[in-house]
């Protein structure tokens, strides 16, 4: 008798099983809100669940938005790039550097930009053509060498002083410790971009362990031409692909420098932030960006963020794909910059821990932390599909930022702080979703909410995941170096509440 229980059980569960695959198949058989849907070489669904369109954005990607129709006409928000002309000056100590346009904002005077989504995209990682001007670096190479193939240079810094608008520099695989930063100063075009990539199928690491500032003293400055183990400054047009940066006074640094693409890169390990955008810069696309471990023993955790987008402003920079972990200080911080950013399918965990024994330890600890400043400053961020969880603070925070945020297909789960903090500002918060935090949400007088876990009310905890399981999105990138599909967090009934790495 107990065996022919057990048999129907277990008939039953298999069933269960078996329904909830076929219903998720369905769910997720088509494009989930902001995933891919097209483009060359695009191998998944071609089509978006109700009410979203597939939307083609280039020739490499094609994405599922909400469109507006009115009339028989449809319509999304478009923009035509342009080049930002806001000056500014900068005072630099030991612990701040301070960044002041010649967009006045003042408590009295809140006013504040709103993005336009499409922009100039680079939405794939798709390895970079090399026709023309090739240039090789090779860790087995001589910089008296003409920097073929066969007689390629050894210095990175010497590739990049050769280089013509147009050129591509394949750095072969290997580890490389130059004793100084590599200094980027000077433009390509829109047709003839500079590109420096690891050679495709190659491995390459460059260590700054040599360079000034790893580490500098505590409370010691870091002087601006030392930031970075690529400093890019007034250099526009330029491609930055596959390389592996680490030990460095910061990875990447760039100031003042507009239509730059950074594509499947990591940073880890680098004393400050890993990834630094900075001042008058616009139209630059971070995709796929893996940032971790980094610190900031000058300042006991300070500011040392996995990504930093930070006193400045420009229109169309775009963030997608990264992860974000294990920062000193912040995964993502926005902090005086003024201009909205688009920000989707990125994942930021761990942050604000203290792993490094630093005392006083001075680290913040946010997943997103969207804003901040003295004075505040308000930017129009718009965040969607993105991930934050096991922060040291907050998931999600405006910090200051008293511009409208928008905030869509989100998750927030088992943070420290608050999932979603926007007491200070009048955002849009919709189909977000907040699970085991401290606390779930704050809104300030002015904004909106709707579909959010809270809204729909019930209890959210771990039994309406399909799966908890955070090796699902901290292990390796897929072959496209994509996060790969999984159960993290999707739930168990299939409502697409909050964010899905189904892209």
């Amino acid at each position: 008798m107990e065996m022919i229980r057990l048999s129907r059980i277990s008939v039953v569960v298999g069933c269960l099983s078996t329904s909830l695959s076929l219903f998720l198949q369905g769910v997720y058989g088509q494009g989930q809100p902001y995933a891919q849907c097209g483009g060359q070489g695009w191998t998944g669904p071609t089509t978006c669940v109700a009410g979203w369109t597939c939307v083609y954005s280039n020739d490499w990607y094609s994405q599922c938005l909400q469109v507006t129709t009115t009339a028989g006409t449809t319509s999304r928000t478009t923009t035509t790039p342009r080049t930002t002309t806001s000056s500014s000056s900068r005072t630099s100590s030991s612990k701040t550097t301070t960044f002041v346009s010649s967009k006045t904002t003042t408590s009295s005077s809140r006013t504040s930009t709103t993005l336009s989504t499409t922009t100039r995209y680079t939405t794939t990682s798709a390895a970079p053509s090399a026709t023309g001007c090739v240039i090789y670096v090779s860790t087995a190479g001589s910089d008296s060498n003409t920097g073929a193939i066969n007689s390629p240079f050894a210095g990175i810094q010497k590739a990049v002083d050769t280089a013509k608008p147009g050129c591509t520099i394949y750095i072969r695989g290997g580890t490389y410790k130059p004793s100084k930063n590599i200094q980027v100063g000077k433009s390509g075009t829109a047709s003839q971009r500079y590109t420096v990539a690891a050679y495709p199928g190659e491995k390459v690491i460059i260590d700054g362990d040599n360079m000034t500032g790893t580490p500098a003293a505590l409370d010691a400055s870091l002087d601006n031409a030392d930031r970075g183990i690529f400093h890019i400054q007034n250099a526009n047009y330029w491609t930055f692909k596959s390389l592996e940066l680490i030990n460095g006074p910061y990875g990447i640094y760039n100031r003042d420098a507009s239509y730059n693409d950074f594509l499947d890169l990591i940073t880890h390990d680098n004393y400050e932030s890993g990834f630094q955008l900075e001042g008058n810069v616009a139209y630059c696309n971070v995709i796929n960006l893996d940032s971790y471990m980094n610190r900031d023993p000058r300042k006991n955790g300070e500011s040392a963020d996995g990504l930093a987008i930070k006193q400045g402003r420009g229109e169309g920079n775009v963030v997608r794909g990264c992860r974000l972990w294990n920062n000193v200080d912040d995964g993502i911080d926005l902090w005086m910059f003024e201009t909205p950013i688009l920000i989707e399918n990125t994942l930021a965990w761990g942050n604000g821990v203290n792993r490094w024994g630093f005392s006083p330890f001075e680290g913040d600890g946010n997943g997103f932390k969207l804003g901040g400043g003295d004075p505040d400053v308000p930017a129009n961020h718009i965040v969607r599909n993105c991930f934050s969880f096991r922060n040291a603070v907050d998931g999600f925070t405006d910090n200051g930022n008293y511009g409208k945020l928008t905030l869509d297909h989100n998750t927030a789960w088992k943070n420290n702080g608050t999932g979603f903090d926007f007491a200070d500002s009048p955002s849009k918060l919709t189909n977000n979703l907040a699970s085991n935090n401290k606390a779930t949400y704050t809104l300030g007088s002015g904004g909106s909410q709707s579909g959010n876990s809270w809204n729909i009310g019930g209890t959210w905890n771990d039994a309406r995941f399909i799966s908890t399981d955070t090796s699902l999105v901290t292990g390796p990138r897929d072959s496209n170096n994509m996060i790969p599909a999984s159960n993290f967090l999707l739930l168990a009934d299939g409502t697409t509440t909050g964010a899905t790495t189904h892209m």
